[in-house]
């Protein structure tokens, strides 16, 4: 469902302009996202819970090329379902963030790059 759907039905649903929908949706997503960047978990009663998880620095190794990088740290933002929802016959509700949140948590990471490691170069505590 996209984002225009969803104001679509969710209008139609509790009566309201579409416009005084998207103004509610916009203002739920900003606080959601506000709340993701202080890294603060979001609980939706009977939906799931909203939170981030650091992913620390990891070696990437290319097996085409044979070179090893060092890829740096990222907060991931995860969606953990309540539990009804993950009733065998109910389809699976997966959380993809947009691009733009994916940044804006990691946007203290934003000046490190993937750093190709030299021969003989090795980081024992990674």
């Amino acid at each position: 469902m996209t984002y225009e759907e969803l104001i679509e039905t969710v209008s139609r649903k509790i009566d309201w302009p579409e416009s005084q929908t998207e103004m509610l949706l916009g203002t739920l997503t900003a606080l959601l996202k506000e709340t993701l960047l202080e890294n603060l978990s979001v609980s939706i009663d009977d939906f799931g819970i909203f939170n981030t998880c650091m992913r620390p620095e990891f070696i990437s190794f290319n097996p085409e090329t044979k070179e090893k990088y060092l890829m740096p740290p990222a907060i991931e933002v995860l969606f953990e379902h309540a539990a009804y929802l993950a009733e065998p016959d109910l389809p699976q509700i997966c959380f993809e963030p947009d691009e733009s949140l994916r940044e804006s948590v990691n946007s203290s990471f934003a000046c490190f790059e993937p750093t190709l490691i030299n021969d003989g170069v090795e980081f024992p505590d990674i």
